[in-house]
């Protein structure tokens, strides 16, 4: 079971659920780290209705930090805050700024927890997390804990991009780069192992993509199929990486850029060693890792390709070779594809019917959270729009994305043919889909995404097919070498 993002005003109702799936016969529980940045502040955000009071006040070094979230709602992205564009180094927003203060040891500039160092901040947060665990009997339980995952993206706080501690603290003597995510990562690590009953979490370290797909066209039609949530999301990252950048604030890889060299020269196919190297550019040590992770999911726009079988095959045998090397486990810590809510809409349309992808608030909601004019053109573009409206695929964007729409159940075996062949081929410990929403009431109504498909979907019949090949265990305690 996966727990994340957690809503802290039903945490109750989580720890139970997690309590009752670790103690089934072969149950297992992951939990990732979804805290809000070190600026958030209880009185704006979305926190303030739900928990008006602290969960819990640690003191830490003398200062006393109180609890108001450990994790869910919106703060925890990247771009929050990010509501102009940068025009110099002080209008970089503080939340941008914790993993490096955390690194540093200073204090946090505004929100509730404004004037305590980020590190005792971070301390505090991991004590919590065990306090948490004791008060619902789930102290001394082997639960998978990934705390800072996905670092080599930009969409959380702790992202690469956000490393260059020298600049974004204006101190050329400042901790930076990988060795602050380092630092950070063994701070909370060291905090919680410290506290009674923590001793069988299991720490992972999970990266996102190591390299780009290499099948990355999209066409016209493919691309209103991007759900405008996600893409107004990385829109802003992209602006405000961008914008960094040509700061000189981003933190910018070269391993990552040994990786892209390779891709352009060697046609998509970087080395396993370009891929390990930057696969361990940040990695804490073996001391505090128990287990190497990578979330690898597909495309939302498109059906799975086999150059994208071969991307995804590289990059988890790359893990494995480092498992292999280290003696530790490795997993595919995150998994899915976008499409299977796609699918299911398509398999129900009539010969030639064209099919209405987002409603027009849907859109712009969205269109909205976009400051500036360029952005909101920009996002319009992409769905062939000169105004916040419904996007709709045509008759024809109908048949040409979906070979057999109209003619009853439409399939593409994404379980057997993509991820069944990655898992099998890299040796995993476990495979974890993302998350699953259902109440019942149906799932057309509004954009909706979930990674395993249910009885009456048309891939059910292929899920069935895929759970009994003899590589795949649902129960561990039946699972055999």
């Amino acid at each position: 079971m996966v727990f994340d993002p957690v809503s802290w005003n039903r945490r109750d109702i989580t720890a139970d659920a997690a309590a009752y799936a670790v103690n089934q016969p072969g149950g297992m529980v992951v939990i990732d780290w979804h805290s809000p940045p070190c600026n958030y502040d209880i009185g704006t955000s979305d926190f303030a209705e739900a928990i008006e009071t602290p969960l819990a006040t640690l003191t830490v070094d003398g200062q006393e930090v109180p609890i108001y979230a450990q994790g869910g709602g919106t703060p925890f992205y990247a771009e929050t805050y990010y509501a102009r564009s940068l025009g110099s180094s002080a209008d970089i927003p503080e939340n941008l700024k914790c993993i490096c203060k955390i690194a540093n040891d200073l204090p946090i500039a505004e929100g509730s927890h404004a004037g305590i160092s980020a590190r005792v901040w971070l301390v505090a947060h991991a004590r919590y997390v065990a306090q948490f665990f004791r008060e619902h009997g789930l102290d001394g339980e082997p639960i998978v804990l990934r705390p800072f995952h996905e670092h080599t993206g930009a969409w959380f706080w702790w992202g690469q991009p956000y490393w260059n501690c020298g600049a974004l603290l204006g101190d050329d003597q400042a901790v930076t780069g990988p060795d602050a995510y380092r630092a950070a990562y063994r701070t909370f690590a060291e905090a919680l192992l410290g506290e009674p009953g923590m001793e069988n979490v299991i720490f992972a370290y999970s990266t996102d993509k190591l390299q780009k797909l290499s099948d990355g066209e999209v066409t016209p039609a493919e691309a209103k199929v991007r759900d405008p949530e996600s893409l107004s999301r990385d829109m802003l990252r992209a602006r405000l990486v961008e914008e960094l950048t040509e700061l000189g604030a981003a933190y910018v890889s070269p391993l990552q850029q040994v990786i892209l060299d390779q891709s352009l020269a060697q046609g998509g196919a970087p080395s396993s060693e370009a891929l390990q190297a930057y696969y361990l550019e940040a990695y804490p040590g073996d001391d505090l890792v128990d287990l190497l992770g990578i979330d690898l999911y597909y495309p939302y726009e498109r059906a799975a390709s086999s150059a994208d079988l071969e991307d995804m095959k590289r990059m988890a045998g790359a893990v494995a070779e480092i498992g292999a090397a280290k003696g530790k486990p490795h997993a595919l810590t995150e998994t899915g594809t976008y499409r299977l809510h796609l699918l299911h809409r398509v398999s129900k349309l009539a010969a030639g019917g064209s099919l209405t992808l987002y409603p027009a608030e849907h859109v712009s909601r969205w269109h909205d959270t976009l400051f500036d004019q360029a952005l909101k053109a920009d996002f319009l573009a992409s769905y062939g729009l000169g105004s916040a409206s419904a996007v709709v695929l045509s008759p024809a964007e109908v048949a040409g994305l979906f070979p057999g729409a109209g003619q009853g159940a439409l399939t593409e075996d994404w379980y057997n043919e993509h991820l069944l062949e990655i898992a099998r081929g890299a040796g995993v410990s476990y495979v974890l889909t993302w998350q699953t929403y259902y109440d019942g009431s149906g799932f057309d109504d509004e954009p909706v995404y979930y990674y395993v498909p249910f009885p009456e979907h048309p891939e059910a019949e292929n899920f069935r097919r895929f759970a009994q090949d003899p590589a795949v265990c649902f129960d561990a305690m039946a699972c055999h070498p």
